[in-house]
């Protein structure tokens, strides 16, 4: 999908694949195509919102897949995100690890955990704040080294990256988990997670 101003007309033009569509008021585009646009931009938008709950109250998908349109393209299949058993069922069984609720994943710019989110709340994609797809180029790594940082200062530039931000959660949270109960179903291991065909 891609929005651009047309010549020196000032039109803006919307593509979605190989639909071009005039953005100005009065343009006549017909009611099939109307639909199609809009369920893609609504796909497009749930889809780039992932890692995000609906606004709606209590509206908390199971699964979320984590499919960020950010993304040029995925090296690895696409993680199914069990995000209703991260609300329900696990801080149930793991309230040690969910104390700050919804926080314990949610978190503001300063890294602070969001403790009054309550399911359902708008919150922003990850990929917001760790705007860069993917994980640490190799030539930014040498220049960590170079630069010879602190643990705290590579970490703190590792997670302007989506998938370092994530793993270093996701995976930093299950260690924990696994380390205070050895069955507990909190994967540490890439396949673990992409376990679904990228599409």
């Amino acid at each position: 999908m891609t929005l651009f101003t047309a010549g020196t007309t000032g039109v803006r033009i919307l593509t979605i694949g190989s639909i071009v569509l005039p953005t100005e008021k009065g343009d006549v585009v017909d009611m099939k195509t109307t639909c199609w646009m809009l369920t893609a931009m609504l796909t497009a938008a749930t889809t780039l919102l992932a890692g995000t709950v609906p606004a709606s109250a209590g509206d908390v998908p199971d699964i979320i897949a984590m499919d960020n349109l950010d993304y040029e393209e995925h090296t690895k299949p696409i993680v199914e995100f069990p995000h209703r058993r991260h609300t329900d069922a696990f801080p149930q069984q793991y309230p040690d690890f969910f104390s700050a609720g919804c926080g314990a994943c949610h978190h503001d710019d300063e890294g602070e955990a969001l403790t009054d989110l309550v399911p359902g709340d708008d919150v922003n994609a990850c990929i917001d704040c760790h705007s860069e797809p993917g994980t640490v180029p190799r030539d930014v790594k040498k220049q960590m080294r170079a630069q010879k940082l602190s643990r705290e200062e590579k970490k703190i530039w590792e997670r302007e990256y989506h998938a370092e931000a994530l793993h270093d959660l996701c995976r930093g949270c299950h260690r924990k988990v696994r380390k205070a109960d050895r069955s507990a179903p909190a994967p540490t291991s890439c396949m673990k997670c992409h376990t679904k065909d990228a599409s």
